[in-house]
């Protein structure tokens, strides 16, 4: 039993460290490219939207978990024989937003609201 319990803390600690990171792809990414370079770089989007100009591709990639969320993994998974493991990924969704068919941002969803095309207020004075 000692050494079940001792291989499963091993899978769980590999499977935790080995989802981490995908959002690096991102940093690979950069303003100008057209979308052949990125769909090489990143894969096929999750989602894609447009709004003239501009088009959207949005991905959900893993992103590395703190000491503190790996052990919880860890000890949640041991404990519950492989329940926990949802515990063990943590995703967030990223953009890419082309203009003209170039890179012109890309980041988390919701930096700078990045996925929202400005509007402006107007005030009308009708007297």
């Amino acid at each position: 039993m000692k050494h079940i319990v001792a291989f499963a803390f091993t899978l769980v600690l590999a499977g935790c460290a080995g989802n981490a990171g995908n959002q690096e792809k991102l940093n690979l990414v950069g303003l100008g490219m057209n979308k052949a370079q990125v769909l090489e770089i990143m894969g096929n989007p999750d989602t894609s939207s447009a709004q003239a100009p501009y088009e959207y591709f949005t991905y959900n990639l893993s992103v590395a978990l703190t000491g503190e969320e790996q052990a919880r993994c860890a000890v949640g998974t041991v404990a519950l024989l492989g329940l926990g493991a949802g515990a063990c990924f943590k995703g967030d969704d990223f953009f890419i937003r082309f203009e003209g068919g170039l890179v012109e941002s890309y980041g988390r969803v919701g930096d700078f609201d990045s996925t929202n095309v400005p509007e402006a207020t107007i005030n009308v004075n009708t007297n």
